[in-house]
């Protein structure tokens, strides 16, 4: 029987890679993915997913993924990369209440979406980051 495994959810992301991220949280004036709107963060994203990947490889993980590292929200990534879409930051995040100690929480505020024309998916940049960590994964399934 052969066994496959592999890393779910998001790995820890290293320091300078954090620090963008960081920035692009409180910041709208700048549009998905980022990568014109900041000096070395696409290359410090590569850099950080070809060494989470090879640490995977290293490991002996049958699957590999980029650890999320080029993204911050899954979902919102993802809808942010469809065109037709503009992120902004909100006033306010999302807010929940715990049922059980009556707490108030509230979601990050930089998850504002508006719809500015029809919805397309063509030439989601999350293709282009799929291909890329199937590059880096040396002949294992991402």
């Amino acid at each position: 029987m052969s066994k496959r495994f592999q890393a779910v959810g998001s790995l820890l992301r290293p320091k300078a890679l954090r620090d963008y991220k960081n920035q692009i949280r409180q910041r709208d004036d700048i549009a998905y993915p980022f990568y014109g709107d900041f000096d070395g963060y696409e290359e410090c994203e590569i850099a950080a997913t070809k060494d989470v990947v090879k640490k995977q490889i290293q490991h002996g993980l049958d699957i590999v993924t980029d650890g999320e590292f080029s993204k911050s929200m899954w979902h919102f990534d993802f809808v942010w990369g469809l065109k037709g879409i503009a992120r902004y930051i909100a006033e306010h995040g999302y807010f929940f209440r715990d049922k059980d100690e009556g707490k108030k929480y509230e979601t990050r505020r930089d998850i504002g979406l508006r719809i500015t024309e029809p919805l397309s998916g063509k030439n989601h940049h999350f293709i282009k980051i799929f291909k890329r960590v199937e590059e880096m994964a040396e002949g294992k399934k991402t």
